[in-house]
């Protein structure tokens, strides 16, 4: 009998990066700080290459962080006219209303693989039980109305989270001296000593 056993290894590292930005509505620069983590797997099979696994999970964490503080999108408000730029508004309805947990296309292939179950659910319960294929009312109450009731609930989510996206409103329940207050505490100002973003290497915490 042939078993096979194996380690995964797990690792994670922390850094940050300043992220400069140049404000769309006023023209004002300001800088802040992105922070990120990054996280890694190495696999060992029998333990014979923990090392190899684990120098392959730091590498792996590092890759991550790397993309993780190139790519991320924070939201942070002008420290002068107390506005979020577009890419960070879209970051806020993404995160608000993530429309990739309820799109159709998605639950599609589980619809399909519920509609396969149920009808060799129909075919077993046909050659036990005739008169259930000869009454539709049976069949489409035992199997075709909730399914239908389950994929009408996606696409009432889609809906409502596609709906809930274009009435977001990124200022509500914040005043522009709110947002101000907290983009001057948290950001500073950019200066010609800064690096360009393209320039900076990021700060890794092992």
């Amino acid at each position: 009998m042939f078993i096979y056993t194996y380690t995964d290894w797990t690792a994670s590292v922390e850094g940050e990066v300043p992220r400069k930005v140049v404000c769309e509505h006023c023209g004002r620069q300001f800088t802040y700080i992105i922070r990120c983590e990054g996280v890694g797997t190495g696999h060992s099979p029998y333990r014979l290459a923990d090392k190899q696994a684990q120098r392959k999970a730091q590498e792996r964490a590092k890759k991550h962080l790397a993309k993780q503080l190139d790519t991320a999108q924070v939201p942070m408000p002008c420290p002068s006219c107390g506005q979020y730029q577009a890419a960070m508004v879209d970051e806020l309805k993404r995160t608000k209303h993530p429309l990739w947990l309820h799109v159709p296309r998605i639950g599609f292939g589980v619809d399909v693989g519920v509609w396969l179950l149920a009808a060799l659910g129909v075919i077993a319960h046909v050659i036990g039980m005739p008169g259930l294929a000869a009454n539709p009312l049976i069949f489409g109450s035992v199997f075709l109305l909730p399914l239908t009731l389950l994929y009408s609930a996606r696409l009432g989510f889609f809906m409502w989270h596609l709906f809930g996206r274009q009435r977001f409103d990124p200022y509500r329940g914040t005043s522009a001296e709110e947002r101000i207050d907290y983009a001057r505490s948290a950001c500073f100002d950019s200066s010609p000593q800064t690096p360009a973003e393209g320039d900076i290497t990021p700060t890794i915490y092992d």
